[in-house]
């Protein structure tokens, strides 16, 4: 009796579970811009006196502001994706 009282209970249970729906999950896989992940260009150095390395200098400066700029952009466009 209480063997099938146990058994009973749990056809019950396995049928409760049954009759939920299935939960779904889907990932969206998003990618950053490509013009935010281009590598910065890096001037070639042809120089052959002191003024050029300072011409050099400020060229490679403007190169990594540049770069800099465009690591803000991405990180803002992962703040806006969350």
């Amino acid at each position: 009796m209480i063997r099938a009282l146990i058994l009973a209970t749990l056809l019950l249970s396995l049928a409760a579970c049954a009759s939920e729906p299935a939960v779904r999950t889907e990932t969206e896989i998003r990618y950053p811009p490509q013009a935010l992940t281009a590598p910065c260009p890096v001037p070639v150095y042809n120089g052959e006196t002191w003024g050029d390395v300072a011409q050099y200098a400020v060229q490679m400066r403007e190169v990594a502001l540049a770069c800099n700029a465009d690591k803000t952009q991405l990180r803002e466009w992962a703040q806006q994706q969350e």
